[in-house]
């Protein structure tokens, strides 16, 4: 159980700033 909160939780610290880079390309090309 702690290891999948471990990888669940490096999973979304990961994928934020990816999040935020394609939001950030979305408002410069709009």
């Amino acid at each position: 159980m702690i290891s999948l909160n471990i990888i669940t939780l490096e999973s979304i610290l990961v994928s934020v700033p990816l999040l935020k880079q394609i939001y950030i390309d979305q408002l410069r090309l709009s």
